[in-house]
């Protein structure tokens, strides 16, 4: 009787905690929702559509790319609603930014020009002066208020850390987009802003961003593959009695390989 009530308690504090872990995705999701509704009217009224349209092409992207990566890493899946409000965030954030990096490319693209033209003359030095600086110090600028406005709207407003999170991970994310967005980075800067695809035009940065997205998820900046050593150990608990006495029968006939062997073994990370 007292093993059932002991059973019943149990399930019920399992239930908590599903219901507990239910309403925080819940309320996460209802947040970044609003968040990007925000953002939407933000981007709206500073620059126009133009900014929704690339922050979707960013966000869906993310969303697109987090569904794949999910499909194929079968062992350590992301659930989905993690991938849904990253990629609210993503869009938020994009949105957010988009009017500063606007003000930042009206005042510094010029002087870029400028400088371009007289390193290496009129029309060619515009070009490399302005494209250049698309692909370091707008760069560099976006990917900083990027992950600034990603922390806010992933802290629910707190600013406390951000430093830290605009750091960590900084130059491997700058290296990417800078590597795999200066095609749109170039065009825009150079004043190509659109680019028409069939009957439609679509925002050249947006044309840009949507394969971008899908590829940052599929492929993380700065995810170092992971070289899988042999474990010993693991592979030792599988070993029968009669494997046993003949590796000891062959260790005792040759020390060098029981040498080597037990350096292998110290070296080897002991089973989760």
């Amino acid at each position: 009787m007292a093993d059932e009530e002991h059973n019943q308690n149990l399930e019920h504090e399992v239930n908590n905690q599903e219901s507990k872990g239910f309403m925080k995705k819940a309320i996460d999701t209802t947040f970044n929702l609003a968040v990007a509704g925000g953002a939407t009217a933000l981007g709206l009224a500073t620059v126009g559509p133009v900014a929704p349209i690339v922050a979707a092409s960013f966000g869906g992207g993310g969303l697109i790319g987090g569904l794949i990566a999910r499909k194929k890493n079968k062992e350590n899946r992301k659930p989905i609603s993690e991938i849904v409000n990253s990629s609210l965030k993503t869009y938020s954030a994009v949105n957010t930014v988009f009017y500063p990096m606007t003000l930042l490319g009206n005042a510094t693209y010029p002087v870029a020009a400028n400088l371009g033209a007289q390193a290496f003359g009129t029309g060619i030095g515009e070009y490399l002066g302005r494209s250049a600086w698309a692909l370091t110090g707008f760069n560099g600028a976006f990917v900083g208020l990027f992950k600034g406005a990603y922390h806010l709207f992933d802290k629910k407003f707190n600013p406390k850390g951000i430093g830290k999170s605009i750091a960590d991970g900084y130059g491997s994310l700058a290296t990417r987009i800078g590597t795999v967005f200066a095609p749109g980075y170039i065009l825009a800067a150079n004043g190509i802003p659109d680019l028409s695809i069939g009957p439609y035009t679509a925002p050249t940065f947006a044309v840009n961003a949507l394969p971008v997205g899908i590829y940052n998820e599929i492929n993380p900046p700065g995810q170092a593959k992971e070289e899988k050593k042999p474990d010993f150990r693991s592979a030792a608990s599988q070993i029968s009695p009669q494997q046993l006495q003949q590796y000891q029968n062959l260790l005792a006939q040759n020390p060098g390989l029981a040498k080597q062997l037990a350096q292998q073994y110290r070296a080897s990370p002991a089973p989760a």
